[in-house]
Parts: structure tokens; sequence; C-alpha cells
């Protein structure tokens, strides 16, 4: 089983920062992640999330504030006010899929396991591969998510990081 230690924290607390300068801390080829980063209108109006392949740098549209694609037409993930792109899920799934193949890659990053996951949607059974690796794995989650989550994905031994 993977070494699991979960980057926890509020709504706007850090989280993803921290996730990415851990991430910059190993050697290059040997860590492989998904970072979620925040994106603005050039009024810097937030608009919603775009998930990140963190050796790369490339991104796809990953989570719009629905307020954002009224009217659209749209077969996408909805949690809250927040659509999600089943592409990004799809090619966030690719990523660990190579990630997870690959003997170079020692270390994996998970930006952000919510509530989603817990409906065993999202990046659920991406999670579930990374648990049952032996590859270290980091996790970012809101704190009010924690007990939940580690119930959920029977993740007993774990490292805080906040």
């Amino acid at each position: 089983m993977s070494v699991v230690k979960i980057i926890i924290g509020a709504i706007d607390s850090g989280k993803s920062s921290r996730a990415k300068e851990l991430f910059q801390s190993y050697p290059p080829g040997t860590a492989e992640g998904l970072l979620t980063l925040k994106f603005y209108s050039p009024e810097q109006v937030f608009l919603g999330y775009r998930l990140r392949r963190a050796s790369t740098g490339e991104e796809r549209s990953f989570i719009r504030l629905r307020s954002t694609c009224e009217g659209e037409s749209t077969e996408e993930l909805i949690f809250d006010r927040f659509p999600f792109s089943p592409a990004a899920f799809d090619w966030g799934e690719s990523v660990f899929a190579e990630a997870l193949a690959s003997p170079a890659i020692h270390t994996l990053f998970l930006d952000e396991i919510g509530p989603i996951e817990l409906r065993d949607q999202g990046f659920a059974r991406v999670l579930q591969q990374a648990l049952a690796s032996d590859k270290k794995l980091y996790l970012v989650m809101n704190g009010r998510n924690l007990v939940s989550l580690l119930e959920h994905f029977r993740i007993s031994e774990f490292e805080l990081l906040t």
C-alpha cells in the first residue's frame, strides 16, 4: 500500500500552492501529479479551476462556476455550483495511468479529493489505484472532508500536512 501524505486546510488556505512547492522539491522525472488551479477573468473575477499536469504544466479546463456556462448544453458532472469537465477527468486518469505504470515515478500528487470522490465519481478510481500502488501519494483536501474520505477509501495510515 502507498505511503499517504494529506495536505489539509480550508478553502483558500494555500493547499494547492503547498502541493506545488512539494512537487517541485522532487527531482525531475520522479514525481507526477495533477494540480487544481484557480482561473480568473481579465477583470480578476473568479471563473473556476484548471487542471494542470504537474510535470509539464499542460492544462485542461476543469471546473467552472455554473453561472459562467448558463444556456450551454452540457453533460458535465455537477456538484453544488460547479460543473466539472468529464474530458478533464479522462485526461487526468490517463496522466495517472502513465505515472502508475512508470518505474521512474515514485511520488504522486492528487489535488483535490472531495465529495465527488465520496460518490465514487471524479478521481475515485485513480485514487484507489494509487492507494494500491507502492508509490508515495500526496492528497489535497478540505479538512471538513477528511474523516469521510479516510473511511470511504479505507486509509488508516497517513501523515497530515497543513
